[in-house]
């Protein structure tokens, strides 16, 4: 379910909420927390200068980031064509934080296995481990293009059913109660909106 909603003075907050079973009382929760950001949003803006700042993405603004690595960032054919935005990370030159793990996970029934050939993917994929790439989408296309064994990806080697695994801070979890006080000066981004590769 998608819904945006507006406070008195026009200014708008979008939130999704999903899961394979609805839960009445979580969807109750989130709506009363939507409310508190509203509430938020009607105090005065500030410009924030540039710099370096802690900060909390929340789970929008997570997912937001996540969907632009459906946009050909682990395509085979996208990398070997220098399309990709994490070509870099092919060549070793950049790396994400060693915290962050992603791969395609089939067994959480956010999409199906098969492309449109009809072959299976992995029920389980790592993508990248520890910050690093070590594996990419590749359809039968780009497979027979580049000599290489296909693992199931679709035609636009695009995220089906991607999965981002918690990493192991040094200063342990953080609970949802406890954000604010430990980013302490930082900044909160609770979404982002019209994000672009460029």
């Amino acid at each position: 379910v998608s819904q945006s909603r507006y406070n008195p003075s026009q200014k708008a907050l979008k939130n999704l909420y999903g899961g394979n079973v609805w839960n009445h009382s979580r969807y109750q929760k989130q709506i009363q927390e939507d409310h508190r950001f509203l509430d938020l949003l009607e105090k005065p803006s500030r410009e924030i200068p540039r710099g370096e700042y802690r900060v909390y993405l929340g789970p929008q603004a997570v997912y937001e980031i996540l969907s632009l690595l459906t946009w050909d960032a682990l395509s085979e054919s996208a990398i070997r064509q220098q399309d990709s935005p994490l070509r870099l990370l092919r060549s070793g030159e950049k790396k994400f934080s060693p915290l962050f793990h992603l791969s395609e996970d089939f067994t959480i029934g956010a999409g199906p296995r098969f492309n449109e050939d009809g072959s299976l993917a992995p029920e389980t994929s790592a993508l990248i481990v520890a910050g690093e790439l070590i594996q990419t989408l590749i359809s039968p296309r780009t497979a027979a293009e580049y000599q290489l064994k296909p693992n199931g990806a679709d035609d636009s080697e695009s995220l089906r059913s991607p999965v981002i695994h918690a990493g192991q801070p040094a200063t342990g979890a953080i609970q949802s109660n406890e954000i604010l006080q430990r980013l302490d000066t930082g900044l909160y981004l609770s979404n982002l909106h019209y994000l672009n590769l460029s």
